[in-house]
């Protein structure tokens, strides 16, 4: 699919959701900052005007507080929020860095002080706080964890790992500590154990929008690559009913948009095998690999010189990440070939001869096939010339000869390499409509081919037969959302 095609889709979305009034969309990763406000007596502060900010788009949410001193700001994207409250008579209070995750419930009651309005109380909010809001079981892996922690492979699941309760359910293979080497595709399954269950029994999100692979279930339609990811949480149990289709876990993750300012990146991440060790099976032959993670991000407000948001006031923003996967892991394949005596006839040397001895042993059909024919020369031999000219052709193409003698029955090893091309494509737009309604339109789009160096799911290890796995996925998404500022 072409970008001009991708970005089609995503004005397509949007005029979709604008051309309907309404139809409103309340995401499920959206939360809320909540609470009560009250003076230093703990008596309740009617009628305070409270003021939401987000802090990355300066986006503003006015509140009042109601007879019983409580506000409720819903809809909230997650992100780093200040709440600054006024109320003549009282010190003007703000409290900054407030962090919402994907989902939460936020409470945040405070506490005016008598004074002139003039006078500022700025707080900070709690670097750790306890969940006494819900009786959820979470696990909030934030933006700044995504960024600056050092993870083998660049697969945001390995990051879940962080979270109690949350274990690799694959121990070999790729997929080992949450996806050691490519990220998405039909071979880069969801590897996350959650309190002890099945992969297939944890549900992945992406700004609240299904993201998962309905022919197995533990497979992404789109693996989020990090830098299009401000944060994701993990809801482990006990979490509300409105998540539903898992029966263990939820994780949600929220993707980055544009804020008040640019932002770019420019990065390539490599990997190589120049001081690894040769893989066990591998009859020491030295495994390569050749790893490149390589892409860009850029983000900010929409603005076209002279036309549109030239002073940067406009609140639309945009964020669009393009990224590349070349991966070249060495993948030692071992097998069982046909040996050149068994090939000649002789099957004095085979290990399957069972419980009658060493002797070759025909059912009745082949009994009478042979008969007459002079095929059986011995109890372990052969006559080649009734061998199937055609089979033995194919056999000789397709089935090289055994290069691994010490292997015993697996006689056979090819030191192959698995070749991983992949690209990860996001686009996503927000924008403003005053305080009451924000209209986002994201799409994501994931196209990965995978060649292994044989038939991997067959049964010969040999590289005369190969295959090449090619997958593509998309998350469209646009919603619009009717926010609320409530006072109950």
């Amino acid at each position: 699919m072409t970008n001009p095609t991708r970005f089609f889709y995503l004005q397509v979305c949007l005029l979709l959701i604008s051309s309907n009034s309404m139809v409103w969309a309340q995401v499920a990763s959206t939360g809320a900052i909540f609470g009560t406000i009250v003076d230093n007596s703990g008596a309740a502060v009617p009628a305070a005007s409270i003021t939401v900010v987000n802090q990355a788009t300066q986006v503003k949410r006015n509140l009042t507080s109601n007879d019983t001193g409580f506000y409720s700001a819903e809809s909230l994207l997650a992100g780093s929020y200040e709440v600054t409250v006024q109320k003549p008579g009282f010190k003007e209070t703000v409290l900054r860095d407030l962090t919402l995750a994907p989902g939460q419930r936020l409470q945040s009651n405070i506490t005016l002080e008598v004074g002139a309005v003039e006078t500022k109380v700025d707080v900070e909010a709690e670097a750790v706080r306890v969940e006494t809001e819900s009786g959820e079981s979470a696990g909030v892996i934030g933006g700044t964890q995504v960024e600056n922690l050092l993870l083998n492979g660049r697969n945001f699941l390995g990051l879940g790992l962080l979270v109690p309760g949350v274990n690799s359910a694959t121990i070999t293979g790729r997929a080992v500590g949450g996806g050691s080497l490519n990220s998405g595709g039909l071979t880069g399954e969801t590897p996350l154990s959650i309190n002890g269950l099945g992969r297939e029994y944890t549900n992945y999100t992406v700004d609240g929008a299904y993201n998962m692979n309905t022919g197995n279930n533990i497979n992404l339609n789109i693996t989020p690559t990090l830098d299009t990811i401000a944060e994701f949480r993990i809801l482990k149990d006990n979490y509300s009913s409105k998540y539903g289709v898992a029966g263990s876990a939820q994780v949600l993750v929220e993707s980055k948009s544009g804020s008040r300012t640019f932002h770019g990146s420019l990065y390539d991440f490599l990997r190589n095998d120049k001081v690894d060790a040769s893989n066990f099976f591998s009859a020491g032959n030295k495994t390569p690999l050749r790893q490149n993670n390589f892409g860009f991000a850029l983000g900010g407000p929409v603005t076209i010189p002279h036309i549109y948001n030239r002073n940067r006031d406009k609140n639309t923003f945009f964020f669009v990440n393009e990224e590349w996967r070349v991966i070249h892991s060495g993948s030692t394949v071992r097998g069982a070939m046909i040996p050149e005596a068994m090939r000649n006839g002789d099957f004095s040397g085979s290990t399957t001869f069972g419980a009658k001895g060493n002797q070759l042993v025909f059912d009745d059909a082949a009994n009478n096939f042979l008969a007459g024919k002079n095929c059986l020369t011995g109890p372990t031999t052969l006559n080649t010339a009734c061998f199937d000219p055609n089979a033995v052709a194919i056999l000789k193409h397709y089935w090289p000869l055994p290069n691994n003698p010490a292997g015993g029955f697996n006689n056979y090893i090819n030191p192959g390499v698995d070749v991983i091309d992949q690209r990860n494509d996001a686009y996503r737009i927000d924008q403003y409509f005053g305080q009451k309604l924000v209209l986002m339109g994201r799409f994501m789009y994931e196209e990965v081919k995978d060649s292994p160096p044989n038939l991997a799911w067959g049964p010969n290890p040999a590289p005369t037969t190969r295959q090449s796995i090619y997958t593509t996925g998309r998350t469209p998404w646009c919603g619009s959302l009717l926010t609320s500022a409530r006072a109950w």
